[in-house]
């Protein structure tokens, strides 16, 4: 049966059926839960070698499991059969049933998936251990751990629609972001997130210096030097300001090497990437909220 991997199923070291994953995908939940279709076959065994046990008329009841890096380690959590349960019954005609098993996930979860991604094709392991019965007794049933080859750009997908993924980019994302003016800023954050997750790093690090300039341009106009520069001396305290503005200059600096990393061997990690992505979250973040207040707050206390 076509599948993203699959494993066969024994008793009593006879095969007498396979697992399948046939699809993976973001599952209907308020947080990242992906949920996998799982292709069953179970067929009877009646026949063979002389003196070897039939393993006929059993049904699954129950089944657990566990999603993985590696194949017997690395265990990122636990496959819970979702649904009523429907019993899938042995049979001659080779017919498959599906289920559906969801494993939920959080930040820290993906984030480590995505570390070890790197984003290259993705493979994650899918230990199962079945519930077979026959004639009201247990059976001795093993499936070896399923290698899932995730592709690419079904993984990404999940990602994009993940609720919750973006903790540690937007998580201090302010109200203002969502006003039109910055709708070029903040969609700019957004295809550099996805470039991170697409392994494409440089791009993502030039994708950040766009957000940079577009919230530049909302910045009022000045004669002569740097307007952000200007904004800040004008709406934070002057011993702030000058910090400030040499943090913001060498961001500027950092993204404009991504134009010519490859080519000069400077190439950036993932790492290197979200910690740039991050900090022009928080330059966007910070901006917006300066233009929204308007107000130089601890220089007015103290008279400075």
């Amino acid at each position: 049966m076509a599948s993203l991997g699959e494993s066969e199923v024994i008793i009593q070291s006879r095969i007498c059926g396979r697992m399948g994953v046939a699809w993976v995908g973001q599952d209907a939940a308020v947080f990242p839960r992906l949920r996998i279709a799982l292709s069953v076959a179970l067929h009877e065994v009646k026949e063979g070698i002389p003196g070897a046990p039939t393993v006929t008329a059993f049904e699954l009841r129950d089944l657990a499991g566990e999603l993985r890096l590696s194949q017997d380690a690395d265990a990122v959590g636990n496959v819970v059969w979702q649904g009523q349960r429907r019993h899938v019954r042995s049979n001659d005609y080779g017919g498959h049933t599906q289920l559906t098993l969801t494993c939920d996930l959080d930040a820290v979860r993906i984030e480590r998936i995505e570390q070890r991604r790197a984003g290259a094709p993705l493979r994650l392991w899918l230990a199962l251990w079945p519930t077979l019965v026959a004639n009201g007794a247990f059976l001795d049933a093993d499936v070896r751990p399923i290698a899932v080859d995730v592709p690419r750009d079904v993984w990404l997908a999940f990602l994009e629609g993940a609720c919750g993924l973006s903790y540690e980019v937007f998580d201090l994302a302010l109200p203002q972001l969502l006003e039109p003016q910055l709708g070029d800023a903040t969609s700019y954050l957004q295809t550099a997130r996805r470039r991170v997750d697409a392994g494409d790093y440089e791009s993502a690090v030039a994708t950040c210096r766009k957000a940079v300039e577009a919230i530049r341009l909302l910045l009022p106009k000045v004669e002569e030097g740097d307007p952000l520069a200007a904004f800040l001396a004008q709406r934070t305290p002057d011993r702030h300001a000058e910090h400030y503005t040499a943090i913001l200059s060498r961001l500027k600096q950092v993204t404009a090497k991504s134009v010519h990393a490859s080519a000069q061997g400077t190439a950036f990690s993932r790492t290197e990437a979200l910690f740039i992505l991050g900090m022009t979250v928080v330059l966007v973040s910070f901006v917006a909220s300066l233009l929204a207040g308007g107000e130089r707050t601890a220089s007015d206390v103290d008279g400075g």
